[in-house]
Formats: structure tokens, sequence, C-alpha cells
């Protein structure tokens, strides 16, 4: 078991079977709050991190470690989050919320969206693997909120916002320039951010919300409903179930 701590330029290995702290593999740089530390496969991990100088500007890094001999490369993407999507590659995102896919043996970065609308407005984006390869996230920016999902392969992204409550006067319905990812029309409702997004064994995309609004009437946020998106047969298509304290289906 590896662990890292904010602010402590190592990763820790604990041994269940001694119940010891037993290793100690030192980084270049720091692991911080929005780290994600990875096992893609048996003695490779991958972590994101920072560096700085002054304690004023810092450079977000991004590395993969031989836990069998402690090496440390660091590759060279900014990162400030990422997802593993096989032994081999990571879909990473750098401080411009552009998204590429990186080679973990080579380090070689492939560009596959810029300026992805990918949430969070405040905090760390989550990232969820399908059992297709696709790679699920939170959007905003766009008119109405809710999910996107990536293919690494091809690049291609796919929306599919939560639907608006029934409340009266509805948001605006103004449409947006076809790929505007960050246009907002007047008197859409906003405030929502997702804090986590799962893809369950059944391929169920589950998402949770920053805000429940279950016992608030007046909530005009789109978070409150619990939706399941149907992906059998056709085009995906919504339905609405009763709101759950901010846990959602997709």
């Amino acid at each position: 078991m590896w662990g890292a701590a904010d602010k402590v330029a190592a990763v820790f290995g604990f041994n269940p079977a001694t119940r010891k702290w037993d290793r100690v593999i030192h980084l270049p740089w720091f692991p911080y709050y929005s780290t994600t530390l990875a096992t893609p496969r048996p003695g490779v991990l991958t972590i994101n991190g920072q560096r700085t100088r002054d304690d004023k500007v810092y450079y977000a890094m991004f590395a993969s470690i031989d836990s069998s001999t402690g090496v440390v490369r660091t590759i060279p993407p900014s990162v400030v989050n990422y997802v593993v999507i096989n032994e081999h590659e990571a879909i990473v995102m750098d401080p411009s919320a552009n998204l590429s896919n990186v080679n973990l043996d080579t380090g070689i970065a492939t560009l596959l969206a810029k300026d992805a609308p990918v949430c969070c407005m405040t905090g760390r984006p989550r990232f969820a693997t399908a059992g297709d390869g696709r790679v699920w996230f939170g959007i905003v920016g766009t008119p109405v909120e809710g999910l996107g999902v990536l293919d690494p392969a091809t690049g291609a992204m796919d929306f599919f916002s939560f639907p608006h409550p029934n409340f009266s006067p509805p948001p605006s319905s103004a449409p947006c320039p076809s790929g505007a990812f960050h246009c907002v029309p007047p008197g859409t409702v906003r405030g929502m951010e997702m804090e986590a997004v799962i893809v369950d064994k059944r391929q169920d995309v589950w998402v949770v919300n920053e805000f429940p609004g279950l016992h608030n009437p007046n909530n005009a946020a789109w978070i409150a409903p619990i939706v399941e998106l149907l992906a059998t047969g056709g085009e995906p298509s919504m339905t609405r179930v009763p709101a759950l304290a901010g846990l959602n289906r997709l």
C-alpha cells in the first residue's frame, strides 16, 4: 500500500503483513491537496504534484515511479489532474483544461481537446473510466451543466445535461454556437459542482453534487433530481426519478 501527504516530498509504502511503514521514495517536488496517486500496473505508480521556488508561483508536475527501484521519472506535461485508463496510458488535464493522452512508458502526450468544459469551478475535477474505455467527467460552463464523456481513441466528446426541475419562469433556452463550451445564456441556472463521478459494474454512471436541494423546495438548481441515462438501443435519453440528497445516476 502506498500513500502521499500534502506538502511532503515523498511517497510512503505500508506493508500490511508486518504492519509497518517500511518504504520511502523521495520526490523532486511535493504532493498537494489535489494529488492523485495511482497504480496502472504492478510495480509502477503515477502521481501529480507541484514545485515552487519561492512559495509564490507553483508549477504542476507529473511522474511515474518504479516502486521496486525507487526511480522517479518526471513526465513533461503540466498535470493538475489525471485518470489512468489502462496499464500504459493516462488522460491528463493541464492548468488550461486541455486534455491529453499520455503514454506512461514513453512520456509522449497526444492532445485530445483544448479548453475542455471540465468541472469544477472550485475544488478538483473528477474523472471515471467506463468498461468501454471512455472517460466520464463533470462539465461546467455550458448552457446547462451535467456530465461529459471523452473517447480517448478519437478525442470525441459528448455531453449530457441535467434536466431542469419544474419551476417558473424557466431558464433561458437561447441557443449557443456549436462547440461553444463556455457559452452561458442569460437566465441559465448555475451553481452546481461535481464532487465525485464513478462508473459501477453495470456501467451506470453515478455522480454526487455539491448541493443536495432535498429539503429546500425553493432550490431551482438542476442538481436535485436523480437522473438515469438509458443507453440500451438507439440514442441515449433522460429519465427522472425522485430526489435523493444530491446523489444522481446517469
